[in-house]
């Protein structure tokens, strides 16, 4: 399982003057992993082994633009002044 995180705050605009810039954020799907002890007491014999589990976790989001785990959303910067002339 997994739950999408909370959006970050937006970014700067990009490029910071002139033509159609825009500002961004983002967030991601997060793992949520077994709650499981990273140690369990062996069987017929004192102490304790580790636990592993095989492949990384998988987590389960709804299914928000296809297979992404990472999303972002652009949008328009308003009031933005032209670019100073070169030179």
């Amino acid at each position: 399982q997994g739950n999408w995180s909370e959006w970050s705050p937006w970014g700067l605009c990009t490029p910071p003057c002139g033509a159609s810039p825009t500002r961004s954020r983002s967030r991601e799907c997060r793992p949520i992993l077994p709650k499981y002890s990273p140690t369990v007491p062996n069987v017929g014999s004192a102490g304790t082994s580790n636990v592993s589990f095989w492949g990384e976790a998988r987590p389960r989001c709804p299914p928000l633009q296809g297979e992404r785990l990472r999303l972002q959303e652009n949008k328009p910067c308003r009031n933005v002044r032209g670019c100073p002339p070169p030179g």
